[in-house]
């Protein structure tokens, strides 16, 4: 009525996954545990657990898992994720966060990718929601801090400040995030 994996230690799409996990059955299901991911290729991973969201880069992650069911089957629906996430050198597709800065008027932004050094930032995943908060993004002269909520059916919220440092000027601009997975939409949120 009862497993428990003191030690999780493999290889995973080009990175290194560490962790333990217990799994009860008697009566109801429970499952609980943490992994520990290090330098995974986002790609892959997102790829594999089949979100829309496209990223690339290193990322390693601290997570915990939580779940409780009536049954077995139903474990998987009933699954929660905290932790926090690191990625280096990579890019987050279909979000031009310096497009955004740079386009006149309030007309959404749509599509390129942001290249960075490093993000980090928290995840809470439950049955209906996902959201990344405490999102810091740092890229050259580009920095960015806000969070990100993906709902069911793919369905973007969030907001993200993003300071574009040049020569000139500095300048920083909210954006609220909208759209879907798939098609991501970047809005200023006021006038500059």
């Amino acid at each position: 009525s009862r497993l428990v994996l003191n030690k999780i230690d493999g290889k995973a799409y080009e990175g290194l996954v560490d962790g333990k996990a217990s799994l009860d059955w008697a009566g109801s299901a429970a499952l609980t545990g943490s992994l520990e991911l290090k330098r995974v290729n986002a790609t892959r991973l997102l790829a594999a657990l089949g979100s829309d969201l496209s990223a690339e880069g290193d990322l390693s992650a601290s997570l915990k898992l939580d779940a409780k069911a009536d049954s077995l089957g139903k474990l998987a629906e009933a699954l929660r994720v905290d932790g926090s996430f690191e990625m280096k050198r990579g890019a987050a597709k279909g979000f031009d966060l310096g497009e955004a800065v740079r386009s006149i008027g309030r007309t959404a932004t749509r599509g390129g990718e942001t290249k960075f050094e490093q993000l980090t930032g928290m995840v809470q995943c439950g049955p209906q929601e996902c959201r990344l908060g405490n999102l810091r993004l740092a890229s050259g002269l580009l920095t960015a801090g806000g969070s990100l909520g993906i709902a069911g059916g793919g369905k973007l919220s969030g907001a993200m400040n993003v300071e574009l440092k040049s020569s000139a000027a500095v300048v920083r601009m909210p954006l609220a995030i909208g759209g879907t997975a798939k098609a991501p939409q970047l809005t200023q949120s006021r006038g500059r």
